[in-house]
């Protein structure tokens, strides 16, 4: 998104030009800029960034730049560019397009489970709670890679912490796959408390290696160090969810 040189806003009448809309991936960010914004009669221009409307009295930031949160479905943002010596403005919007990912159907290996689809699993740190782990039910659910990396993220790690959550106490494998219900994959954590590990662009210890735009699955199983159910039969055993964003 690019502001003409010498064209807005003008002292006497504001000049728009035509923004690109953005394309990312679900759960990216996408970073928008007004550049070359000058007055044709001189002078300073401030800068402010809004979201749902160029009229809201909430201002995302007042910097040339603005990078949004991780996205989840297509939004439209404003910039707004303000003579300093005559006031008038020039307002910029864009449409950010986040992207569909098709999750792949649960056939193949999660045909071969009582299988629980838990969705798409963010890094925000909020917790997920399952609901009808018992018995030999499995569980799995999508980590979208933000496609670019957010800065700050390449060559460092977070992990996936699985968890008991308010009902019976499980022993817990928990699996990161390109498929669903992936239970033979070589990034394994187990115990009342499992953690996976995700590095990003770069490799990290015990931890698998993602890349801006893939795709991966959280795969969770109750079963005991050697093998066998460890959901005992007649109980539910519910666990809890976290992903941080890496650094955290």
């Amino acid at each position: 998104m690019t502001c003409d040189t010498g064209t807005p806003p003008a002292a006497t009448a504001p000049a728009s030009t035509t923004p690109l809309p953005q394309a990312i991936a679900q759960n990216a960010t996408a970073t928008l800029s007004l550049n070359n914004c000058t007055v044709s009669t001189g002078g300073g221009v401030t800068y402010a960034w809004k979201q749902g409307s160029p009229t809201s009295t909430t201002v995302l930031t007042t910097s040339q730049q603005y990078t949004t949160p991780q996205l989840g479905t297509t939004t439209t943002y404003y910039g707004i560019a303000t003579a300093i010596a005559s006031g008038l403005s020039t307002t910029y919007p864009v449409t950010v397009t986040v992207n569909a990912v098709t999750t792949p159907p649960a056939n193949g290996l999660c045909s071969n489970y009582s299988a629980i689809n838990i969705g798409d699993q963010q890094f925000t740190g909020n917790q997920y709670d399952s609901s009808g782990m018992r018995g030999n039910t499995v569980a799995y659910g999508r980590i979208v890679i933000p496609n670019p990396l957010p800065d700050g993220w390449f060559g460092k790690s977070t992990t996936v912490s699985v968890f008991a959550n308010g009902n019976a106490t499980a022993w817990r494998k928990v699996y990161l796959s390109k498929t669903p219900c992936d239970f033979a994959a070589p990034i394994m954590g187990q115990g009342v408390t499992a953690t996976v590990g995700l590095s990003f662009g770069t490799a990290g210890f015990g931890a698998a290696t993602v890349q801006a735009g893939e795709v991966w699955y959280i795969n969770v199983k109750d079963e005991l160090p050697f093998g066998g159910n460890s959901c005992g039969a007649g109980y539910t055993c519910d666990f809890g969810l976290r992903m941080y964003s890496p650094g955290r």
